[in-house]
This record gives structure tokens, C-alpha cells and sequence, in this order.
């Protein structure tokens, strides 16, 4: 941090001390399971955090395979295997 004079509160950075695992309290956290009823499997998913670079890495293989076969430089999303009028 700088003071209005324009002096570090700071005059080293190696006098900063960082936290450390001690400076951390303990905590403990339970868990309470409810089955889903929307499938036979009473399963939930995990989020979207696995899904989200999926999509984009396929389009990219795709297109890829594509552009040395065919000149395709470019598929919007969602693909499917349906012609298009005027190329890919």
C-alpha cells in the first residue's frame, strides 16, 4: 500500500508476511445426501464445471478433421450432421 505522500507502508517486501497453514482455523463440514427423483438412478450431477470445455474441445477436433479434408475453418455449435446450404 502507498501512503498519500507516495511512501510504502512497506519498506520491504520480504517484511510482508503471507498466512501461513497455522494462521488457518480448523473447521469441519458435514454432508447431507438426498437422492434425486428425476431419474431411476437417484443420481445428481456435479455441476457444469466438468461440461464446460467439453463442447468447444470436440467442435475444435471436428473442425480440424474438417479443414484438412474439406477446407472447413469454422462449425457453430450445436453440430450435427445436417448439410448446409452454401458449404459447411
Amino acid at each position: 500500500m502507498i501512503q498519500i505522500a507516495g511512501n510504502s507502508f512497506q519498506a520491504r517486501s520480504w517484511t510482508t508476511r503471507c498466512c501461513a497453514a497455522g494462521d488457518i482455523p480448523n473447521f469441519a463440514f458435514s454432508t447431507h445426501n438426498v437422492p434425486s427423483t428425476s431419474n431411476p438412478f437417484g443420481v445428481k450431477g456435479a455441476g457444469e464445471a466438468g461440461a464446460v470445455g467439453a463442447p468447444p474441445a470436440v467442435i475444435n477436433a471436428v473442425v480440424d478433421a474438417l479443414h484438412h479434408r474439406a477446407g472447413v475453418r469454422h462449425i457453430d455449435m450445436p453440430a450435427d450432421a445436417a448439410p448446409r446450404v452454401g458449404g459447411a
